[in-house]
């Protein structure tokens, strides 16, 4: 029959170009990867679509993925407007912590841009039919290992 799925809060929610992207969805498909162990996602600001996906990805010590590799892996589980435009490759321990095991998103957010490796827009533009807007997003994070765990 049918199935409700709870894909995140409104407020998490990245807008692109006037479609709803879910942070968790994104971060599903990543961790699905091998050689991923953790990843976020955050929307970035981009005058052109409102809000950019980005990603900060943690990867396994044996994983060689890159973020041209992560990106190709994702075409094959996601809609092109939900593959992260920016993805950052970080070490857990660089991840901004507050002091009650949260990310600090605007910190990450510096990070990831700073970081990056991005595609132009344009690379999958074509592809999606969908129009302008910006939305606030939150972001998600989840990983097979959570360091609130590991600190306490």
């Amino acid at each position: 029959g049918d199935a409700i799925h709870f894909l995140g809060r409104m407020t998490e929610m990245i807008k692109t170009a006037g479609a709803n992207v879910a942070p968790a969805e994104v971060v599903e498909a990543l961790l699905a990867l091998d050689g991923v162990r953790e990843a976020y996602v955050l929307p970035l600001p981009d005058p052109v679509r409102g809000e950019l996906v980005s990603a900060a990805v943690m990867l396994d010590d044996t994983s060689d993925l890159d973020a041209a590799a992560i990106r190709a892996e994702l075409r094959n589980d996601l809609s092109p407007f939900k593959i992260p435009t920016t993805i950052a490759i970080f070490r857990s321990d660089e991840i901004p912590w507050t002091l009650t095991f949260k990310v600090r998103r605007a910190d990450l957010t510096k990070m990831i841009v700073e970081r990056g490796t991005g595609i132009d827009h344009r690379e999958f533009a074509a592809s999606d039919d969908v129009g302008a807007g910006a939305l606030e997003g939150e972001g998600a994070r989840i990983g097979r290992n959570d360091p609130a765990d590991e600190r306490a």
